[in-house]
């Protein structure tokens, strides 16, 4: 199934409603800023923020946030916001 956001995000979604590595093949054909959670066109605080309240979650767990998921692990952890944190100030 596909899904697509108005902000021109496109996810495969599987049994759990969830497909990380779809959803990076798709992000990075579109050439998206993986660490742009919010799609919205710049990684900003509303970025972090997004991470910082998915923090330590994972698939199935009620903060869960695919989007927050940077390296698609299938889980939030200080890698993620890191990995925001580096591109932070970057735009589409």
């Amino acid at each position: 199934m596909w899904n697509a956001t108005d902000t021109g995000l496109y996810v495969a979604t599987d049994i759990y409603g969830y497909n990380c590595t779809e959803f990076f093949k798709i992000r990075a054909a579109t050439g998206s800023i993986l660490s742009d959670i919010n799609g919205d066109g710049e990684v900003n605080i509303k970025d972090i923020w997004a991470v910082a309240y998915a923090f330590g979650s994972y698939l199935s767990h009620s903060r869960w946030n695919p989007f927050a998921d940077v390296n698609g692990d299938y889980r939030i952890t200080i890698v993620d916001l890191y990995l925001i944190a580096k591109d932070y100030g970057k735009s589409v």
